[in-house]
């Protein structure tokens, strides 16, 4: 009986540094490919607001962001559409003593008139680890 558990001890110990050395090898791997992401991989930071729709003979869209976004890509309602500026003009409010970008956009007709729009504006595309830098210093 003793002999049994010395066998199983003797084969223990001699199987624990093949895992031990495995999962220090898949650890590396795991971390060399965060590392590659953070490294390779772009993002965008959003702004989420809604916007009004009206539809005469086109369909336009009127929304108020903050002046200082210079947007890439607009979302409505999750999906992308194509969209054209009409009117990018920044208003003052004088309570406030605040400024707002008054943007009117041309949609497309598969819009309902009098409709309320969630918009994501995508801009400042950046590496992840740009931004993860940005945030520490």
């Amino acid at each position: 009986m003793f002999l049994d558990i010395y066998n199983n001890k003797t084969s223990f110990i001699s199987l624990k540094p093949r895992k031990f050395l495995g999962l220090i090898i898949l650890i590396t791997i795991i971390l060399s490919y965060i590392i590659y992401l953070l490294i390779t991989t772009k993002v965008y930071d959003n702004y989420q607001t809604k916007g009004y729709i009206t539809c005469n003979e086109t369909c336009v869209l009127i929304t108020y962001i903050p002046p200082e976004i210079n947007y890439n890509k607009i979302y409505f309602n999750n999906k992308l559409y194509t969209y054209e500026i009409l009117d990018n003009e920044i208003i003052l409010d004088k309570e406030t003593i605040t400024s707002y970008r008054k943007l009117t956009l041309k949609v497309s007709k598969t819009f309902l008139n009098n409709e309320i729009v969630n918009l994501n504006f995508y801009y400042h595309k950046q590496r992840i680890i740009t931004k993860i830098k940005e945030k520490m210093f």
